[in-house]
């Protein structure tokens, strides 16, 4: 890579350089040497390559064709790579978005593992009150539009 960047890419900066190359692993599955390639795009470019990597995973996200999409691990693999705010959040998003397909398609025991995982991950009490207002939300919102279908199938 260095030689490709040295000889070839000279007018390309790094990042632009490990940007290329990651966004081609990760789109070949190739998470035997993503690990290695992040930890050297980071020693390398720092801050910029964590936000390169958050704004790939988001990117990963908002392509997804539905809630829960081999997609979604992609970007969940890319993430668990990278240790920072920015990534817990977009892992967090991430499963949000998996366990509102698990309420839609109704997939209890999936469901209950999200949420048991969920509380171990929550460290503040606040947390967990969040979630679980946005949780009975979902759900009465849920049960609105279940019931609204019904009467109008009738």
């Amino acid at each position: 890579l260095f030689y490709l960047h040295t000889h070839a890419f000279a007018a390309v900066s790094m990042n632009s350089v490990y940007d290329m190359y990651v966004r081609c692993l990760v789109d070949q599955d190739h998470v035997e040497v993503l690990n290695g390639v992040i930890e050297n795009w980071m020693l390398c470019c720092g801050d910029v390559a964590l936000g390169s990597l958050v704004v790939l995973a988001q990117e990963l996200v908002n392509c997804s064709p539905s809630l829960r999409h081999a997609t979604l691990e992609k970007a969940t693999r890319l993430l668990k790579c990278v240790q920072s705010p920015q990534a817990s959040e977009e892992l967090d998003f991430i499963k949000a978005c998996e366990l509102l397909h698990d309420l839609l398609w109704r997939k209890p025991k999936r469901t209950l593992r999200w949420v048991q995982s969920a509380v171990q991950d929550i460290t503040s009490g606040q947390a967990l009150v969040n979630l679980s207002h946005e949780m009975r939300n979902n759900l009465n919102n849920l049960s609105k539009i279940g019931g609204k279908a019904q009467r109008e199938q009738r």
